[in-house]
């Protein structure tokens, strides 16, 4: 019989196939990948001198197993739900399980 941590990486891969968002991720140097992620489309409220605005602060979560390098700023990201719009990585940190980068999206330009 297999213990959780054996079969945790077949269902992280499982998962995110079935729950994820589409993107597509660039390395340095390298080609366009597509691949699922868990993006996470919040707006938090900004506070102003004048008042407060709403931005958006996407945080993004991509499988180690996809991605075994840790994300760079010369990393692009580009959203199926968002097109048009280039995406750099910023604070990228492993997760609590270790299984995944998560990251900000940063809005660049193309």
């Amino acid at each position: 019989m297999k213990t959780l941590e054996e079969l945790e990486a077949g269902l992280d891969a499982k998962c995110i196939t079935v729950l994820g968002d589409t993107i597509t991720y660039r390395p340095a140097g390298g080609a366009a990948l597509s691949l699922k992620a868990y993006v996470n489309h919040e707006d938090v409220a900004r506070s102003l001198d004048v008042g407060q605005a709403i931005e958006q602060q996407m945080t993004c979560e991509v499988l180690r197993s996809d991605v075994p390098v840790r994300p760079g700023s010369a990393v692009r990201v580009t959203l199926a739900k968002i097109p048009g719009k280039v995406f750099q990585p910023v604070n990228v940190t492993l997760t609590a399980s270790g299984t995944h980068w998560a990251f900000d999206l940063k809005a660049v330009n193309a």
